[in-house]
C-alpha cells in the first residue's frame, strides 16, 4: 500500500480532522498488535495457573484440605484459587469471548482487576504471617507489618481506581473476539509493584536476620532450608518478577503495562502457595525443630512428634 493511501473498508470521513490517514492507520495497527500481545499474556498466565494447580493438587489435599480449619487456611485457599476465577475464567472470557458488548467488557474488567489487588494482598498476608512467626510474634512487628501492608493495598486500590475512572473498554471494532481498550489513562500502575518491591525487601531483611542466627546454631538442617533459605529465595524470585514488571511498565503504553500485572499476580500466588506447602511438608517429618526468636538469637530444640501444635506457627 502506498504511503497515505486509505485501506479498503475504512471510509475517509471517519478519519478525525487534522489527523493524517497514515498516522491513524498506524495507531490502529499498533492497537491491534497490543491487543494480540495482551491475549497471549493472559493465556500464558491462565495456563500457568492451571498447570500449577494440577502439579500441587495431591500435596495440597494432604497438607491443606485435611488440616483443621484456621484463618490462615482460609486466606491460603482464597489467594490460591482466586486466580482460577479472575485470570482463567473472567480473564479469558474478556480476551476471547465473541460478540462482547460494552457493558460486558466493563463487567469483565472489574471482575478481573480488583480481585487481583485482593489476591496479591492475601498472598502478602501469608508471607508476612510467616515472617512474624519467625520473630516469635513480636508485638512491635504486629503493629508495623499490618500498617505497611494496608498502606500498600490502599495506594494500590487508589491507583487502580484512577486508572478505571479514565479507562474506556468495548468490543473490538476489527471483528476480533474479546474486548478492546479504546482509551487507557496515563496512570503509573507500575507504582503498585514498586510499593510491593519495597515491602518485600523489608520482609526479606526481617527473614534474613533470624536466618543467620539459625544457621550458626543449627547448621544447614532440612527445616532451615525449608523455612529460611527457600523463603529468602522465593522473595528473590518475586522481586525479580516485580522488577521486570516495573521496568516494562514504565516504558510501555498504559494498556499493555497494566495487563502485565496478571502474570505477576499469578506468580506471586503460586510462589506463596509453594512456600507454605514446603514448610508444612517439612513439619510433617519425624524430626521437628522448635524455633524461638528472641533478642539474643535463635534457640533450636529437636523433638520427635507430629508438630501439629507448632505447625501453625511456621505456616
Amino acid at each position: 500500500m502506498a504511503s497515505g493511501s486509505v485501506p479498503t473498508g475504512i471510509p475517509l470521513d471517519s478519519v478525525p480532522p487534522g489527523v493524517a490517514p497514515e498516522v491513524l492507520y498506524a495507531q490502529i495497527a499498533t492497537a491491534i498488535a497490543n491487543t494480540r500481545l495482551l491475549s497471549y499474556i493472559d493465556a500464558i498466565a491462565a495456563t500457568v495457573v492451571v498447570y500449577d494447580a494440577l502439579l500441587t493438587f495431591g500435596m495440597e489435599v494432604k497438607l491443606i484440605w485435611q488440616a483443621p480449619w484456621t484463618l490462615l487456611k482460609v486466606v491460603y485457599l482464597v489467594q490460591k484459587y482466586l486466580p482460577i476465577i479472575d485470570t482463567v475464567g473472567v480473564g479469558l472470557h474478556y480476551r476471547f469471548a465473541p460478540n462482547m458488548s460494552t457493558k460486558a467488557c466493563s463487567i469483565d474488567y472489574n471482575a478481573s482487576s480488583f480481585p487481583m489487588i485482593v489476591g496479591v494482598s492475601l498472598s502478602e498476608v501469608i508471607l508476612t504471617w510467616r515472617v512474624w512467626a519467625l520473630w516469635n510474634r513480636n508485638k512491635k512487628l504486629a503493629v508495623i507489618m499490618p500498617i505497611l501492608l494496608i498502606s500498600v493495598a490502599v495506594v494500590s486500590l487508589t491507583l487502580l481506581g484512577l486508572f478505571k475512572a479514565g479507562l474506556i473498554v468495548g468490543p473490538s471494532p476489527f471483528s476480533q473476539p474479546g474486548c478492546f481498550i479504546v482509551h487507557a489513562p496515563n496512570v503509573p500502575l507500575y507504582l503498585i509493584w514498586v510499593l510491593l518491591i519495597c515491602y518485600d525487601i523489608f520482609m526479606c531483611i526481617l527473614m534474613f536476620i533470624p536466618g543467620i542466627s539459625a544457621y550458626r546454631i543449627g547448621g544447614n538442617t532440612a527445616l532451615f532450608r525449608s523455612v529460611y533459605r527457600n523463603g529468602v529465595l522465593y522473595y528473590f524470585y518475586l522481586l525479580a518478577i516485580f522488577l521486570l514488571i516495573v521496568l516494562l511498565g514504565s516504558t510501555l503504553p498504559p494498556d499493555v503495562s497494566y495487563m502485565l500485572s496478571s502474570l505477576g499476580r499469578v506468580m506471586e500466588s503460586i510462589l506463596t502457595s509453594r512456600v507454605l506447602l514446603l514448610i508444612r511438608h517439612q513439619t510433617r517429618r519425624n524430626v521437628v525443630y522448635d524455633i524461638d526468636v528472641r533478642s539474643q538469637g535463635v534457640r533450636i530444640l529437636e523433638r520427635s512428634e507430629d508438630l501439629k501444635s507448632i505447625e501453625y506457627t511456621y505456616a
